[in-house]
């Protein structure tokens, strides 16, 4: 049976809506799995972005299924401190989707451009670094994260549409009364 490591090890169905688009929130939570570490290129090493020295940080993406690469990304909610990430900051040369063979998301990784030595970056596998060009952030096995279909928009029913059909079916029986009288003629 295959495992989905984004649910943790339990397998999740996830619907397809025909829009092919999943939402994944995830969280980074370095104080209960595995704690958050740094790397420094200043002596005080200070959190990146003005984050706690333990931050709990959760995050969505919205992921079109249809395809693999860094463009699968079409949507992103995830903010670390003072920096808020847009889908212009990921560099889709270096972020992938991974699905299992029946079609279901298996995982992504999710990396963002950085100037530097350090990473920005979320895997729900494993992983969260942040970098601030002086202090990266990071912890492994702290990421968890959940699956869910975007449910697709009520198509409305114009309203007009009752009103069209009943001038049709006026036009139609105008139509078969005029070709009733031709022929009786």
């Amino acid at each position: 049976m295959l495992v989905n490591p984004m649910t943790n090890g339990h397998r999740s169905a996830v619907l397809r809506a025909s829009a092919d688009t999943v939402i994944v929130n995830f969280t980074a939570d370095g104080t209960t799995l595995s704690p958050w570490q740094f790397a420094c290129s200043n002596p005080a090493c200070v959190p990146p972005f003005g984050l706690a020295q333990d931050p709990s940080l959760s995050g969505q993406v919205t992921i079109d299924t249809t395809k693999t690469d860094g463009t699968a990304f079409i949507g992103l909610d995830w903010v670390t401190g003072s920096r808020t990430w847009t889908l212009s900051d990921i560099s889709i040369a270096q972020s992938s989707v991974w699905y299992f063979p029946d079609g279901q998301l298996a995982s992504f990784l999710l990396q963002f451009v950085t100037s530097g030595w350090g990473t920005n970056a979320i895997s729900p596998i494993n992983t969260a670094a942040i970098f601030d060009g002086t202090t990266e952030m990071y912890c492994n096995g702290c990421v968890t994260s959940s699956v869910s279909e975007v449910p697709l928009p009520a198509v409305p029913l114009p309203a007009a549409l009752p009103l069209f059909a009943t001038g049709l079916g006026a036009l139609g029986l105008l139509g078969w009364g005029r070709k009733r009288k031709a022929i009786d003629a």
